[in-house]
């Protein structure tokens, strides 16, 4: 039960750190920050697992398609 809740939270910090990719000029590590994760390494770790790319490579393929 407590690792489906962490699934839910994790979800919800990715999902928000792609909207600030999408959004916003800050740096990876600032949004990394921004959603609760301190470790960048980790953060990006994580992202890839939930979203098939780093948080950079997701930035600039956005960014190419608008």
């Amino acid at each position: 039960r407590r690792q489906r809740q962490m699934c839910k939270e994790t979800g919800a910090r990715i999902k928000a750190a792609s909207k600030l990719l999408e959004e916003t000029d800050l740096t990876v590590g600032e949004v990394a920050d921004k959603v609760g994760y301190s470790n960048l390494a980790y953060f990006t770790k994580v992202f890839r697992e939930k979203n098939g790319s780093t948080p950079a490579v997701y930035r600039a393929s956005f960014r190419k398609k608008n």
